[in-house]
């Protein structure tokens, strides 16, 4: 069973300039062929015509098997007309030029790839949408194309297919062909309509088994999204375990199935927490998966290192070397001692801020390095802060909340500053963690009317009183 995907080599004159070959060729519309033509008003003849559409249909309706489906069509094609050979062409995509799907003969066998056909004739009918059958009476006919001669052809009859394609994409173009060598084979309207009619069938079986694999392989990439969503809400902690005299709370809200933010808490063998936020760029199952890799480093340098810059060092370095070009990821690590001691290691993240009790103010902590990803071999430092006393919080948040557009006004983003006076509202509230989490995210959501093109990750952590 032979499926081709060639184009054939053109000896043929420019399609355009093909001049229409009435008064040999007829070329009627759509719509004239259709409403006129198709019924000739003989009850034998036109009893066939219905009985074939019928099975057309009914195979169309029933068959899953395009390959199958296609031959079936061109070989109705060429027994309903008594033709010798059938070609169907179809453009892969919108704007490429149609290539043979199937090509046979009278037999019911698929021709050789070898086979030629009139290219000028098949361009011209898919150019113009009209379809078209002639009879070549000799030498004079050489206006129609070269190989309509050399093939000794004396009847040709082409009709256009149109698939039309799901969301923006143009239709795809498209012929169905036959052709015969036999002097006494003339194709007549009632032929053209009933080809025409045909064609229409195969419109619909490639559009139906468009929408068949578009099914399967969205039901396909659902299941993986799911599973992406299953594996990376198993990563995320259940519950931020701390020591004594602090309380902290994580949230995310992804974009899509996936997210490509994450937070986590460790520990180093020296006691203290490790609270630390990353954020890759894009968001989906791509970034999901390198989010993955790098929480995975990460809680494995910190069980055996205790600087959290060489901690994010030894990630950027395993990072480097699997991420492709134009993809980063930030990362903000801070490492908690029991004694509210901080000290922060920032790689272009930047979102994060704390609330000090005393002053009753909000500040942030600076960001000084690049994100990972972006300098192989760059040299992460660690800088240490002041330290948490009681009623300060620490509050890491993903970019994607920062600058979520309001629902009404796109260019005018949420922001740090909001972020901030949440933050501030909740300090002097005295709330915990999950409690300043839940307000920042309300009035996120609230903000941008429940819209996110971005994923939404928060991390907060206080010092109890």
């Amino acid at each position: 069973m032979a499926f081709w995907k060639r184009r054939q080599r053109s000896t043929e004159t420019d399609p355009s300039s093909v001049p229409d070959p009435a008064p040999l060729a007829s070329a009627r519309s759509a719509e004239e062929i259709s409403s006129v033509l198709l019924f000739s008003g003989d009850a034998g003849t036109d009893g066939k015509t219905v009985e074939v559409l019928l099975d057309a249909i009914a195979r169309v309706s029933a068959s899953r098997d395009l390959d199958e489906l296609l031959e079936y069509v061109v070989d109705t094609a060429i027994s309903t007309t008594a033709a010798e050979r059938g070609f169907l062409f179809l453009a892969e995509v919108r704007g490429e030029e149609p290539v043979v799907r199937k090509a046979r003969d009278a037999t019911g066998n698929a021709l050789d790839e070898g086979e030629r056909w009139s290219t000028s004739i098949v361009a011209k009918v898919v150019n113009s949408g009209v379809p078209l059958h002639t009879m070549i009476s000799g030498q004079g006919d050489l206006d129609l194309g070269q190989s309509i001669i050399d093939l000794k052809l004396r009847a040709v009859m082409c009709v256009p297919l149109s698939v039309r394609s799901t969301g923006d994409e143009a239709d795809r173009q498209g012929a169905l062909y036959v052709d015969s060598r036999a002097a006494s084979r003339e194709f007549t309207d009632g032929d053209l309509a009933l080809f025409h009619a045909l064609a229409q069938h195969v419109s619909i079986a490639v559009e139906n088994a468009q929408r068949n694999s578009e099914a399967l392989e969205k039901a396909r990439l659902e299941e993986s999204l799911t599973l992406a969503t299953e594996i990376q809400k198993s990563l995320i902690p259940k519950d931020l375990k701390v020591g004594t005299g602090f309380d902290a709370f994580g949230w995310f809200l992804p974009a899509e199935h996936a997210t490509g933010d994450f937070y986590d808490v460790a520990r180093l063998s020296d006691g203290r927490s490790v609270f630390m936020l990353g954020d890759a760029t894009g968001h989906g199952v791509g970034p999901a998966l390198l989010v993955a890799s790098a929480q995975a480093a990460l809680r494995s340098y910190c069980k055996i290192l205790d600087d959290p810059a060489r901690i994010v060092q030894m990630v950027d370095e395993d990072l480097a070397e699997r991420m492709d070009a134009g993809t980063f990821l930030t990362l903000c690590l801070v490492v908690v001692g029991e004694d509210g001691s901080l000290e922060c290691v920032d790689a272009g993240h930047g979102c994060t801020l704390v609330y000090r009790a005393s002053a009753d103010r909000v500040e942030a902590l600076i960001s000084d390095g690049p994100a990972l990803g972006v300098a192989p071999g760059f040299e992460h430092s660690s800088r240490a802060e002041a330290n948490l006393e009681p009623g300060d919080m620490l509050l890491l948040f993903s970019d994607g909340i920062s600058e979520a557009a309001h629902e009404d006004a796109p260019k005018a983003l949420f922001g740090e500053e909001r972020i901030g006076e949440v933050l501030l509202e909740a300090g002097r509230a005295g709330e915990d963690s999950k409690a300043l989490c839940d307000r920042l995210s309300e009035a996120g959501l609230q903000f941008s009317g429940g819209r996110r093109d971005d994923d939404w990750t928060l991390m907060a952590l206080r010092r109890t009183p």
